[in-house]
């Protein structure tokens, strides 16, 4: 199938915003061995910040750009700062894919990674997910947290 005509397989609309994240590789697909919540402050410790620029958020992904290659598969642990509300939003994700950019930047190659969140603040990002009668679109404690409110929010903007 050509990928101009591939079927869209997302379920929740998406919102062009940019916000500056810092992320760090959990674990890679070849370290899948499970890590515990005790080990896991101590094993991000010692990992490589990595900074990146979200693209567009959604109530169960995000994507952005870096200067570092993932592949599907990597578990990420992202943050997010609200320096407005002195809230940091911490999130757990799995790359579902990462492509490089197709124009050369001058601080180097560039990519576009795609994620999906599994839990925001340690909570199952699906026991967040609420739909909105009125507004009729699915939302969140995410999209809340980064985009300022439902209503604030789409009086200015709608899901691409």
């Amino acid at each position: 199938m050509s990928p101009f005509f591939r079927k869209e397989r997302r379920r929740y609309g998406r919102y062009k915003v940019q916000f500056a994240v810092r992320f760090q590789l959990m674990q890679s697909v070849q370290e899948r061995a499970s890590i515990t919540k005790i080990e896991q402050k101590e094993f991000l410790d010692n990992r490589v910040v990595y900074l990146g620029t979200t693209k567009d958020v959604s109530v169960d992904g995000l994507g952005f750009s870096s200067g570092h290659e993932f592949q599907k598969g990597d578990l990420l642990y992202i943050e997010m700062n609200d320096s407005q509300k002195n809230e940091t939003t911490r999130m757990e994700a799995e790359v579902r894919w990462c492509r490089q950019a197709p124009l050369p930047q001058p601080q180097g190659p560039q990519y576009f990674t795609g994620v999906q969140l599994m839990t925001v603040n340690d909570e199952p990002v699906m026991r967040t997910i609420y739909f909105d009668k009125h507004q009729q679109i699915s939302w969140n404690v995410f999209l809340d947290k980064m985009l300022g409110g439902i209503k604030r929010f789409l009086s200015k903007n709608r899901p691409a």
